[in-house]
């Protein structure tokens, strides 16, 4: 659902259902919403820089395109909005440091075995402990199933691929930590030749895996190459 408040009676609303809202509708336990979430990518907030935040928030209310509903999930509110009970002291969100560290590229190639482990945990730059309202007790992890798959303990298989070939896991944490493992798919040269591109000497697939923590929103990003 998308909305906008002018101030004045002109609210704007569109709402779709996404197709697992359709299936849940259909069932026969029928459709109860039992939380939801807002998002803000439509707003510009270097307006409020330019304008200050008096009129740059009139500019915004009233200059804000809506985007289009999506039923895709995955694609719906790519930045989420989070409250805090202690919305004071708190002057940066957590993130996600790992192992390995995604200063470069995971390479897989490299690997005898064409697993690379992957360790993340959720920190707050300040060293103080994570808000409640903010730790990730399961994180999101998307890929291209054409060249990737990811396990964990807890789960083997993804929780849904779409027709472009974007798998999408959702692994459970422990102790703000997760550990999962990427393995390479046995790619056909065919689709090799297909996808791979060059860089200096060296010839290679690149591929990318995101996660996202479903309570925070804070997102990580992987380049692989294989």
């Amino acid at each position: 659902m998308g909305f906008l408040d002018h101030g004045t009676n002109n609210i704007i609303i569109d709402a779709v259902l996404t197709d697992k809202g359709r299936q849940i509708l259909a069932s026969q336990n029928g459709f109860v919403i039992t939380k939801f979430a807002l998002g803000d990518a439509e707003v510009d907030y270097t307006i409020i820089q330019q304008y200050g935040r008096t009129v740059g928030k009139e500019k915004i209310e009233k200059n804000t395109p809506i985007f289009e509903a999506l039923t895709n999930p995955s694609l719906a509110i790519p930045y989420r909005m989070v409250s805090l009970s202690n919305n004071t002291s708190i002057t940066h969100l957590p993130l996600f440091t790992s192992s390995p560290e995604n200063t470069s590229a995971i390479d897989i190639t490299a690997l005898t075995t064409s697993v690379q482990a992957v360790t993340l945990t959720q920190v707050m730059q300040s060293g103080e402990a994570v808000p409640d309202e903010l730790i990730d007790d399961a994180v999101e992890v998307k890929l291209n199933s054409l060249f990737l798959l990811a396990t964990s303990a807890n789960v083997t298989s993804a929780t849904s691929t779409t027709s472009t070939n974007v798998a999408t896991y959702l692994f459970p944490t422990s102790n703000n930590q997760l550990s999962f493992t990427l393995s390479k798919q046995s790619i056909s040269s065919a689709t090799r030749t297909a996808y791979q591109t060059t860089v200096g000497a060296n010839t290679y697939i690149r591929t990318y895996v995101t996660v996202t923590g479903l309570n925070s929103g804070i997102t990580k990003q992987y380049e692989v190459r294989l």
